[in-house]
């Protein structure tokens, strides 16, 4: 009797074990699903504009007005098994990788950096913007890509050093902004960018020592 009791209880356990695991297979393979789902990228208007807002501020939030920034194109976005950023002229050089997977954020100052030395030995001219009083300064009407924004050291507003060079690409894709039916990361083509901006430090002359003393003999 005892036998027959141990077989019924192994056979429940194992029963009931495998609705667990059963259970936690549907679970884990429902979450994969979702997330394989969000994961997915909205394909992008191509004949959309957009916009970039560059808020000039101090780490305290303080708005820094005046001065002007510069926009240049340096890709565009074109359609080939989903959408892909390629350099344009002049950039055309340029080696960093843009590709759909590739980690802009991680080389945003390279791909600026080197996208400044182009312009600059080429004498290229960009989009100029003044910034306004709200410290605010608006490209808009962009056509979709990769933008280089600038500050040329005599454009900084008084009493401020020119910001660093960054890029941003239109549009851009934010995990926590979905579409309405929540199956994919939406397109998104306003860009806000908040570059880091600072007082121009003051140079310190060096202190000049005081003139040797001389020693004065009197003759007698």
């Amino acid at each position: 009797m005892k036998t027959i009791r141990n077989r019924k209880r192994t056979k429940i356990m194992r029963v009931f074990t495998g609705a667990i695991l059963g259970a936690t297979l549907v679970l884990f393979t429902g979450v994969f699903t979702a997330l394989a789902a969000t994961t997915a990228k909205e394909e992008p208007d191509l004949e959309a504009t957009g916009s970039i807002s560059v808020t000039m501020q101090t780490a305290d939030k303080t708005a820094v007005p005046g001065g002007k920034l510069e926009a240049f194109r340096i890709a565009e976005v074109y359609a080939e098994n989903g959408f892909k950023f390629r350099y344009i002229a002049p950039f055309t050089d340029m080696k960093d990788d843009i590709s759909e997977k590739a980690n802009l954020d991680g080389q945003n100052s390279t791909i600026a950096g080197n996208a400044v030395t182009i312009a600059d030995n080429g004498s290229l001219s960009g989009t100029s913007v003044t910034v306004g009083d709200d410290g605010v300064a608006k490209f808009s009407g962009l056509a979709l890509g990769i933008y280089m924004i600038r500050q040329r050291d005599e454009d900084a507003a008084d009493g401020y050093a020119a910001i660093s060079p960054f890029i941003v690409t239109i549009p851009y894709y934010d995990k926590a902004v979905l579409t309405e039916d929540g199956g994919m990361i939406k397109a998104q083509y306003d860009v806000d960018a908040t570059p880091k901006v600072e007082a121009v430090k003051p140079v310190l002359e060096p202190c000049k020592a005081d003139p040797p003393a001389r020693k004065i003999v009197e003759s007698t």
